[in-house]
């Protein structure tokens, strides 16, 4: 899981890393109807930057939705 959110991060700045998204993040974007593949997903944006911030965007979604699960089961 380290590795992952490095990765995430690092391919900014390291080409050989983008485009990067690990399968919770394919998952994710699936989800919400996004193609859940690194390269289209990367198509959808004009910069590496904003592919980056999509991707941890995609990751906020998913731990919001993992975080209300475990709500409704805890109430």
């Amino acid at each position: 899981m380290g590795t992952n959110i490095f990765f995430r991060e690092a391919q900014l700045i390291w080409p050989e890393l983008y485009p990067f998204a690990d399968d919770k993040i394919l998952e994710a974007a699936k989800q919400v109807g996004l193609p859940p593949e690194p390269r289209k997903l990367a198509g959808l944006v004009h910069r590496k930057r904003d592919f980056v911030r999509l991707v941890d965007s995609l990751m906020t979604v998913r731990l919001n939705r993992e975080l209300k699960e475990i709500e409704a089961l805890i109430q």
